[in-house]
């Protein structure tokens, strides 16, 4: 994904996702510290900062899996 970003035109747009269970601050919080988890990951790999861009934490809805809501997705723009 890294050398995909640094070769092309791309944007990395980060998004961190949450459940809609438990505390709305505390989900925020931890979606938005997976997605800077991930930003500082692509920047390891040689990703310049401008080149990333994160999005607002989401929450997901309906019912599931709780482990797959809480996720990280990068879209390449």
């Amino acid at each position: 994904l890294a050398e995909e970003i640094k070769a092309g035109n791309h944007m990395a747009v980060i998004s961190g996702f949450h459940d809609a269970t438990g505390s709305v601050t505390k989900n925020a919080e931890l979606a938005k510290q997976r997605a800077i988890g991930a930003r500082d990951l692509l920047m390891a790999a040689g990703v310049a900062s401008n080149k990333i861009t994160l999005q607002k934490p989401e929450s997901t809805t309906g019912g599931g899996d709780a482990s797959q809501a809480r996720r990280v997705e990068i879209a390449l723009k």
